[in-house]
């Protein structure tokens, strides 16, 4: 059996399927990415959003992140430790997404 999603992030939509040996399968396998839409950047409302994944280079943890093209800021889905499977947002203490502003490093010599 396979379950499709759809999500839409900003302007763009992304369809996600999950296969399983019946429903309650396909189920499990679609919670294992915690988003749902997402229409505007948190920080400056623009609806110029993209999903993006990356994996750091000390630690090897993979992240998705829905990133804006206008102000650079992001919220970042992160991996869980227990089960590498499993994304979850980041939300604040009070249940708001933790969109966090793009803060540039400094150039080191």
């Amino acid at each position: 059996m396979r379950l499709g999603l759809t999500k839409i992030i900003g302007e763009n939509q992304y369809n996600f399927s999950f296969d399983g040996a019946d429903l309650w399968e396909c189920i499990m396998e679609s919670q294992k990415v915690s988003i749902y839409d997402i229409k505007e950047c948190g920080l400056c409302h623009t609806s110029f959003l993209k999903l993006i994944a990356y994996e750091t280079k000390e630690d090897k943890y993979k992240y998705v992140k829905v990133s804006c093209n206008k102000c650079k800021g992001s919220l970042t889905l992160g991996q869980a430790k227990s089960d590498n499977a499993y994304y979850y947002r980041r939300d604040k203490d009070t249940g708001n997404l933790d969109w966090q502003a793009f803060v540039e490093k400094e150039k080191t010599s």
